[in-house]
């Protein structure tokens, strides 16, 4: 099996701009208690959307690899 490193080399701009894309938005007053645990939220929710878009293109990567 291939080292993830190859993965990572093999990412493109596109790969990248695909991975860091979002429809997820934060309009809180970070001034508010509420809203900052709330911000902590939306960031969870970032990084598990990034987390997903990641894996889904090295899950098609190593396919191609077999």
């Amino acid at each position: 099996m291939k080292d993830f490193k190859d993965f990572e080399a093999s990412l493109t701009k596109e790969n990248i701009e695909y991975i860091n894309s979002s429809n997820l938005s934060f309009s809180g007053d970070l001034a508010d208690p509420d809203d900052q645990l709330n911000f902590i939220g939306y960031l969870g929710g970032l990084d598990f959307a990034r987390t997903i878009r990641l894996l889904e293109l090295y899950h098609k990567w190593l396919q191609k690899q077999m």
